[in-house]
C-alpha cells in the first residue's frame, strides 16, 4: 500500500525522455513474476537499479501498475462467466497489466512535463484571460495552447489544443484587418461577435457562436459556411456537421460550469481532465459510449468522479491522476 506521499511522487516525477526506462522496468517486474527469476537476475536487477536514481523511480512506477493489475484481475466483475455476460469485458491478469501500463503512459505523455509549443499555454485546471495587444479578448481554457500571428493583412491566431472563446477587437477606426481564429484544418473568421472554439483531435472539434455570427472555411476542401448566434457546427478533416450542442451550454465553463447535454461519457471525462478533475482510461466501450446529461460546478471538480460513480454505478479504480473506468 502507497501512501500519500509516494502517490504524489508517482505522478509528478516523470522525467522528459524516461520512456525507454519505463519499458525496461516494466519488463523486469514482469519477468520477476512470471519469468525463471534466479540469483543471477537478481543480481543483475539490483546493479541495474543502482546506475542511476531515475532507474529506482522507474521500477518504483513498474511495481506499482502491477499492483493495479492483479487488483483488477482479482475483481468479481472479470470472474462472472462469460455466458451470463456475454458483453462483458473480461480482463485477464496479462491484458491487465498491460492496461495498467498504458494508462501510465497516457498520464506521462500529456503532462505539465510534456507542453506542446505555442504563445500561450495553459495546464489541466488553469484558465487564463488574455488581451491580444489590438484589444481583442480570448478566455483560453485547460490544457490549451494558443498561437498568435498578427500582421498588416489579418490578425490569426491559432488553436493548437484544447479549446477557447474568442472576443475580437472590432474593425472599425484604424483597425481594417480581419480576425481569423485557426484550429484543426478550419478557419472561423469573425463578423464582429462573440465565439467558441474547441479542438477535439487535431483535425476534429467544434464551433459555436455566443454573439452576432461568424464564416467558418474549410483549408482543405473550400467549403464556407455561415453561422449565426446560439448555433454550432463540429469539423472533421475539413468537413462541416450540424450539431445541436447550444454555444452557451458548452461555453459555460467561462462562468464557473461545465454543462453536458447526452454527451458521451468518453467526452466527458476529456472535459472533466481539461478542467482539473484527472485522466479517465476506460476499459469497457460501453461505458465509454454511454450518453449522459450533467452539470458540474468548476469549484467542486473533486468531487466530480464520486458523483458520477454513485449516479452510473460505476466500478473504478482511483491512481494518483488516473481513474480507471471497467
Amino acid at each position: 500500500m502507497t501512501t500519500d506521499t509516494e502517490t504524489q511522487w508517482w505522478i509528478v516525477d516523470h522525467e522528459q525522455g524516461s520512456d525507454d526506462l519505463d519499458q525496461r522496468a516494466a519488463e523486469w517486474v514482469v519477468q520477476q513474476h512470471h519469468g525463471d527469476w534466479s540469483e543471477v537476475d537478481h543480481q543483475r536487477l539490483r546493479q541495474w537499479l543502482g546506475q542511476d536514481e531515475a532507474h529506482q523511480r522507474a521500477y518504483r512506477r513498474a511495481q506499482r501498475a502491477w499492483q493495479l493489475s492483479g487488483q483488477l484481475a482479482d475483481d468479481p466483475v472479470f470472474q462472472t462467466p462469460p455466458s451470463r455476460r456475454a458483453r462483458r469485458f473480461r480482463l485477464t491478469p496479462a491484458l491487465a497489466t498491460a492496461a495498467a501500463l498504458l494508462a501510465l503512459v497516457m498520464v506521462w505523455r500529456t503532462g505539465p512535463w510534456i507542453q506542446e509549443p505555442g504563445d500561450f499555454v495553459t495546464q489541466a485546471g488553469e484558465i487564463r484571460t488574455l488581451t491580444l495587444e489590438d484589444g481583442s479578448q480570448v478566455q483560453l481554457a485547460g490544457d490549451s495552447a494558443l498561437d498568435v500571428d498578427y500582421s498588416d493583412q489579418e490578425r490569426r491566431v491559432r488553436l493548437r489544443r484544447g479549446e477557447a472563446i474568442f472576443s475580437p477587437a472590432p474593425r472599425a477606426g484604424q483597425e481594417k484587418r480581419s480576425f481569423v481564429v485557426e484550429a484543426g484544418g478550419t478557419e472561423s473568421r469573425a463578423l464582429g461577435t462573440r465565439y467558441a472554439v474547441r479542438l477535439d483531435d487535431p483535425e476534429g472539434g467544434w464551433i459555436g457562436v455566443l454573439e452576432h455570427s461568424i464564416r467558418v472555411s474549410s483549408n482543405d476542401r473550400g467549403q464556407n459556411r455561415d453561422l449565426a448566434e446560439g448555433h454550432s457546427l463540429t469539423f472533421n478533416a475539413g468537413q462541416f456537421f450540424a450539431s445541436d450542442l447550444l454555444p452557451s451550454q458548452e461555453a459555460g465553463w467561462s462562468r464557473g460550469l461545465l454543462i453536458f447535454r447526452q454527451q458521451s461519457l468518453a467526452s466527458v471525462a476529456e472535459r472533466l481532465r481539461r478542467f482539473g478533475a484527472g485522466r479517465a482510461v476506460f476499459l469497457d466501450t460501453e461505458k465509454a459510449s454511454r450518453p449522459i446529461s450533467a452539470v458540474f460546478r468548476l469549484d467542486n471538480l473533486d468531487r466530480a468522479w464520486a458523483t458520477l460513480e454513485q449516479e452510473l454505478d460505476l466500478r473504478t479504480l482511483h491512481l494518483a491522476g488516473v481513474t480507471l473506468i471497467y
